[in-house]
């Protein structure tokens, strides 16, 4: 059970980090095409994304260790 927890865990973590650089990278392209100026806090939200999905990714084995000590007992 942990072991699936664990692959859940992860796999949200990869999404995060998907979208996180997927935002950046659309407001780079946005500045390259459009013109103007670069949206900071949108940056700042992509990359703040993706530290959590590598921090959730860090920490899957031990936060899945968390959830399933009920069921393992």
């Amino acid at each position: 059970m942990k072991r699936t927890v664990q692959t859940i865990l992860r796999i949200i973590a990869a999404g995060l980090i998907v979208i996180g650089t997927l935002s950046i990278l659309v407001d780079l392209l946005r500045l390259k095409w459009r013109g103007g100026a670069l949206n900071l806090w949108s940056c700042l939200l992509g990359a703040i994304t993706i530290l959590l999905g590598v921090a959730l990714s860090v920490k899957a084995p031990v936060l899945a260790g968390r959830l399933t000590d009920d069921f393992d007992q």
